[in-house]
């Protein structure tokens, strides 16, 4: 875990460096410069202890992947993307981008 991730998941558990220094058995200056970016080049041991505080605490089974449901953006769609529709639904691939040919729904 690097020190911006630490500094993320602090603001994610809404931790004081206090209840960190507490919960890690490291005095309180210590985190805040290493959580700070102060210290560039903290000790192993001083990273672990903070770690063991700040680690993700959820198993990566249960964890939400980066993309969920493997969802691509508009620009990065295929030809097999295209196919997969039914004749039912009229699209367009266009620059790897589908665009929905539906009929207006008000009147013009």
């Amino acid at each position: 875990m690097t020190i911006k991730e630490m500094q993320e998941r602090k603001k994610e558990l809404g931790l004081t460096y206090a209840q960190i220094a507490e919960r890690s058995g490291l005095p309180v200056g210590t985190v805040q410069k290493v959580l700070g970016g102060i210290t560039l080049t903290p000790r192993y041991d001083t990273i672990m202890a903070l770690e063991s505080v700040l680690g993700e605490e959820q198993p990566v089974a249960v964890r939400e992947s980066a993309r969920p449901y493997n969802v691509k953006k508009q620009g990065e769609y295929t030809l097999e993307d295209y196919y997969q529709y039914p004749d039912d639904i009229r699209v367009e691939l266009i620059d790897g981008v589908i665009y929905y040919m539906s009929s207006p729904t008000s009147a013009h």
